[in-house]
């Protein structure tokens, strides 16, 4: 019985997108979107996700990274998870090596920028991402991702989007708040969890600003790296984590 409800679940949100996201996006197109509420709620569930990601889930196959050296990592793995991919937390050159993807959550940009060097990690993402495998920054893991940090000339960086950042741009960690913030390509805004977030100040050539709040820009692309100021792993809103894997 527990295997034919879950058959059905899965099939139902297999077949309301006939994109079943295999396909490299350049833009935040409108990803498989459940629209079932039991769908989201038992897609958290480890039994749900024993049954549930069959051939029909498009993501069953993708192995995702999530840089696990400080922040909300296990948010970020539970996320995919619930998208039907595969996800682990990686600490060093080799663990990175053996996903398709990777994620750098929220943190201390300067601790965690310190540790990555030291590790040996801070070479490796470059160089995979040269190679062409997607990359997703959070808060901290936009910081991290940028050309430039305002105000902060030797702070170390990855250099993986050309764009300048500002840190703790709505204030310091009493001012986080949440809020809707609509998203080029989706048509419904997500849930923004702003914490200490960061704000992008200068664009390069070949970055597109995907998403503003209050006139500020706080989501951009630049090919197949994607950062965001503010927290999706944070809500049950797991769109954003599909897209990513869509990549």
């Amino acid at each position: 019985m527990l295997f034919a409800a879950t058959f059905f679940l899965v099939f139902v949100v297999a077949n309301e997108n006939p994109r079943l996201a295999t396909e490299s996006q350049t833009s935040p197109v409108e990803p498989v979107r459940p629209r079932l509420s039991l769908y989201c709620t038992l897609s958290r569930c480890s039994v749900f996700q024993k049954w549930a990601y069959s051939p029909l889930v498009p993501y069953k196959d993708m192995r995702v990274g999530v840089i696990a050296i400080q922040g909300d990592f296990e948010k970020h793995i539970s996320s995919i998870k619930a998208c039907g991919a595969d996800a682990v937390e990686v600490r060093t050159p080799e663990e990175l090596q053996t996903v398709d993807r990777a994620i750098i959550p929220g943190g201390e940009s300067t601790t965690v920028g310190m540790l990555m060097q030291r590790f040996g990690v801070a070479e490796a993402l470059k160089t995979r991402v040269a190679d062409g495998m997607p990359i997703w920054g959070t808060c901290m893991g936009m910081i991290m991702m940028a050309a430039e940090i305002e105000g902060r000339p030797s702070q170390f960086s990855l250099n993986l989007l050309d764009i300048t950042v500002k840190r703790n741009a709505f204030g310091a960690q009493v001012h986080s708040f949440e809020d809707a913030v609509p998203l080029d390509g989706l048509s419904e805004p997500v849930l923004g969890v702003f914490i200490r977030a960061p704000i992008v100040t200068r664009l390069g050539d070949h970055v597109k600003a995907i998403g503003r709040y209050d006139g500020k820009i706080v989501a951009v692309q630049q090919g197949r790296c994607l950062g965001t100021s503010f927290h999706p792993e944070l809500t049950d809103d797991i769109r954003l984590h599909q897209w990513f894997l869509s990549l």
